[in-house]
């Protein structure tokens, strides 16, 4: 017997997924550096591109990936439902699903692109999923979280210690390969990409888990103690008009928090600590204000057709977050297809990343109208049960 699915999840989580790949397109065409910081990238940076870069990090980043871990928690809970409590968690499908789903994260990180999140999630889903039954959850997932974002902003922070002249370097060497290496392979043959991808991936991977994991896992506690007091109910209309009202204000000082890195052209180091606190501290009331705001929407008669789009999206965010990857690295990585890694502005990133949300809206609805579950769900579906699933 399969659980009831509940629209709210899914056209929030499909909203969400769009969202990281805005986000992500950075990541995917260039070295790790310019995705944190725009202005060191080869290309001259114009105003248009910084203007691209106001609107995502103001609007998007931060709160899309926010809004995913919150759901993941849900979707953790609403899989092991059904579970008797008696069955050892080693036993359960839905560990069975976590494990798989590590081992899905490490081949799609160590092969295809270097930003995988599927491993973390799986591996703070496997912690998270002994705090289900814990009392007071939402607070305990504040605490966590709270605990997460210091440790963001700490290690961003401890970068003022480092010589400006030397700052440079430690940061293109975080992740085991310098800018101008990375440059070299990522726009060489596949061999050669898939090299640098593996170890920019296997050099930076325990240090992002050992940073993120508290963050992640907090909200994820978060997701789930929000849930249980019936959050995601649209027709809670106070609880949504507050929170938007909330989620506008915070976004209102992150937006000017953003202009003043613009102002100052990206001063480092403190992009990546003291100026990044706001979209650090503020994004989970704006991804909160997004989700009431599109549960509002959903009560709206000639506005609930965006969640009609939103929804298929949802249904298939396994199938569409690893899409986004195969797609986005045949463009970018050498010898996978375009090649263009290091070439491209971020205001030119736009199209693409448009022409993408188009494809997997189309896609995921005309794929569920035939199907039951996305490819990439049905298999991850058979996996963890041990079987074949219908897909139909």
């Amino acid at each position: 017997m399969t659980t009831a699915r509940q629209p709210a999840l899914d056209y929030i989580r499909g909203f969400a997924l769009l969202g990281i790949l805005i986000v992500n397109a950075p990541a995917f065409g260039w070295p790790l550096e310019v995705y944190m910081n725009p202005a060191r990238a080869t290309v001259a940076l114009t105003e248009a591109d910084r203007q691209v870069w106001w609107i995502i990090h103001t609007f998007f980043e931060s709160k899309c990936l926010t809004l995913f871990a919150m759901l993941f928690g849900i979707s953790l809970f609403l899989v092991g439902q059904k579970d008797d409590p008696a069955t050892p968690v080693t036993r359960t499908v839905r560990f069975r699903r976590l494990v798989w789903l590590a081992a899905i994260g490490v081949a799609h990180g160590a092969a295809i692109w270097v930003g995988d999140i599927l491993l973390m999630y799986a591996l703070c889903g496997l912690f998270f999923v002994l705090t289900i039954r814990t009392p007071h959850l939402l607070r305990w997932g504040f605490v966590a979280w709270l605990i997460g974002g210091l440790m963001v902003v700490g290690s961003g922070l401890i970068l003022s210690f480092v010589p400006r002249e030397e700052l440079g370097k430690a940061i293109s060497g975080s992740d085991g390969l310098n800018f101008a290496d990375t440059l070299r392979l990522m726009q060489g043959g596949f061999a050669q990409s898939l090299h640098a991808n593996f170890v920019m991936w296997a050099m930076s991977i325990f240090s992002q888990i050992a940073v993120f994991a508290p963050k992640v896992i907090g909200l994820m506690m978060i997701g789930l103690g929000l849930y249980r007091v019936g959050y995601f109910d649209p027709k809670k209309t106070g609880w949504h008009l507050g929170a938007v009202v909330v989620g506008a204000a915070a976004l209102a000082v992150i937006g000017w928090q953003n202009l003043i890195i613009l102002r100052e052209n990206f001063p480092e180091p403190q992009i990546y600590g003291s100026h990044r606190a706001a979209a650090e501290f503020f994004s989970i009331f704006v991804s909160m204000g997004y989700a009431s705001a599109l549960m509002l929407i959903s009560r709206v008669p000639v506005l609930k057709g965006v969640n009609a789009l939103l929804s298929p999206v949802g249904r298939m965010a396994f199938t569409n977050y690893l899409s986004q990857s195969l797609i986005m690295t045949a463009v970018f990585y050498g010898g996978r297809g375009l090649g263009l890694y290091g070439q491209v502005s971020l205001s030119h990133m736009v199209p693409i990343v448009l022409g993408i949300w188009l494809f997997q809206i189309v896609f995921s609805a005309v794929w569920l109208k035939a199907f039951r579950y996305g490819p990439f769900e049905w298999v991850w579906r058979c996996l963890s049960h041990g079987r074949w699933v219908a897909i139909r």
